[in-house]
């Protein structure tokens, strides 16, 4: 909380994977059910643009992004094949998820359009599943972090009660 400017509950309508610079991402439109904080900011039914580190991109980006290193030949076949690059084994957006995101205004400069990043990239996600909204922690994270499961009021307790970007604990 202390570095998001939203957290907003909602459905993803659109999910468009992007490449800028060497990293690949996903631009999702989320059609807000809830702003949990602040209160005021959205309102049901507005949608909102997050950006996701990770997406779908071609071989043929990455082996540009990788500098071609090996002199690799790169045409349609390379240009055609699609690969799903994940940030730390977390799942890529899907459209109709139900989610809850907290978010950075414009933190990553990749679009021109107004949009916000998820804070603490998958920490910052939280997917609702069988009433419960979960975090995913990858691999490199169990120990580091808690894998948050909490139904609805829980977690808005949990965003009331947090302390607020710009202010110190």
């Amino acid at each position: 909380m202390e570095r998001s400017d939203l957290v907003v509950e909602g459905t993803a309508l659109a999910v468009e994977s992007f490449d800028y610079d060497t990293t690949t991402y996903s631009k999702v439109t989320l059609q807000v059910k809830k702003c949990l904080w602040p209160a005021d900011a959205v309102k049901s039914g507005d949608t909102v643009t997050v950006v996701e580190l990770g997406g779908i991109t071609s071989e043929a980006a990455l082996i540009r992004a990788n500098g071609n290193k090996f002199g690799q030949t790169i045409g349609a076949k390379e240009e055609n094949a699609k690969v799903q690059i994940l940030f730390d084994g977390a799942p890529l957006p899907v459209t109709g998820e139900k989610v809850t995101y907290f978010l950075a205004r414009d933190a990553l400069g990749v679009l021109s359009e107004d949009y916000y990043a998820v804070v603490g990239a998958e920490q910052g996600k939280l997917k609702l599943s069988n009433g419960r909204f979960r975090r995913f922690v990858g691999k490199d994270n169990e120990g580091l972090l808690s894998d948050l499961d909490a139904n609805e009021e829980q977690l808005a307790a949990e965003v009331a009660a947090a302390p607020r970007k710009g202010t110190k604990r």
